[in-house]
Order: C-alpha cells, then sequence, then structure tokens
C-alpha cells in the first residue's frame, strides 16, 4: 500500500475550495480505470503528473500532483 503525505493546513485550503480532502483524492490512485498522464511544469518549473479517475465509486475527479 502507498503511504501518502501532506500538508495539513494545504489540506484544509483544499477542502474549502474544491469540497474534498486529500484523505479522499488519493483514493483515485485505487481506481483500476484511472488514466495518468504527464502535466505541464508549475511556475517552479516542478514536473507534475494528472491522475483522473472514480473516488467512492462513483464521483470522477482529476488530480494534479
Amino acid at each position: 500500500m502507498a503511504k501518502y503525505e501532506w500538508d495539513q493546513k494545504k489540506d484544509e485550503l483544499n477542502r474549502d475550495k474544491h469540497r474534498i480532502s486529500f484523505n479522499r483524492a488519493k483514493e483515485v490512485f485505487e481506481d483500476p480505470f484511472r488514466i495518468e498522464y504527464p502535466g505541464t511544469p508549475n511556475s517552479s518549473n516542478e514536473n507534475r503528473a494528472v491522475t483522473v479517475g472514480k473516488v467512492m465509486g462513483r464521483f470522477l475527479i482529476a488530480v494534479v500532483y
């Protein structure tokens, strides 16, 4: 099982902005039908990736990391 960690304050901001916690969003990686692809670098030129899939078996989300 993969281990995830994140900043608690950033998780709170994400819940307020997108109405989903990082803990719930990580379920996208368990979707056997998820789609993963490279993203574009951010302003810090940091590489990113995008995963699109379902959480709770019914909500389609995109996670950028």
